[in-house]
């Protein structure tokens, strides 16, 4: 497989003990190999694996490293499969929201389109959008409105 690989791509990978080429060369955010603008075990897929970017498809790692571009540890799956795998992995979700609570028991808050959230972070954003004045005032012009229409006086 390496002959398919341009030689400027295999001077620029290291092997480590569990078989992944970690492309040294530069990464984007998330940590994935970049090169001439595109992700690196992409192009290794393209080469390799007869990957079309065109698909619908994902190119995903047996090995969960991001830098690595080693075809053997490249699988071409739709992102459903990709997602299952993940889940099936732990790294689906994460363990602590932003600001670093636990995402678990009663801080956790799951809605019924599966978003998480951190009850404690969730709880200070409303406490903070309910003090502001506009939300104060109209809040106020909804309880008088009310109060008009069951018939309540007020002083």
């Amino acid at each position: 497989m390496e002959r398919l690989f341009p030689k400027e791509l295999l001077s620029r990978r290291e092997i480590d003990a569990n078989g992944c080429w970690n492309y040294t060369g530069s990464h984007d955010a998330e940590g994935y190999g970049f090169y001439r603008g595109k992700r690196v075990h992409v192009i290794s897929a393209e080469l390799c694996l007869h990957y079309q970017r065109e698909s619908k498809l994902s190119v995903c790692h047996s090995c969960d490293n991001p830098p690595c571009c080693n075809p053997a540890h490249l699988w071409v799956r739709t992102q459903a499969q990709n997602i299952r795998d993940a889940a099936s992995k732990g790294r689906l979700w994460r363990s602590t929201c932003k600001a670093g609570h636990p995402l678990e028991g009663d801080n956790l808050v799951i809605f019924s389109t599966g978003r998480r959230n951190c009850r404690i972070c969730r709880n200070a954003g409303k406490k903070k959008y309910k003090s502001q004045p506009r939300v104060k005032a109209r809040a106020a012009a909804w309880m008088k409105e009310k109060r008009e229409k069951q018939g309540v006086i007020t002083i």
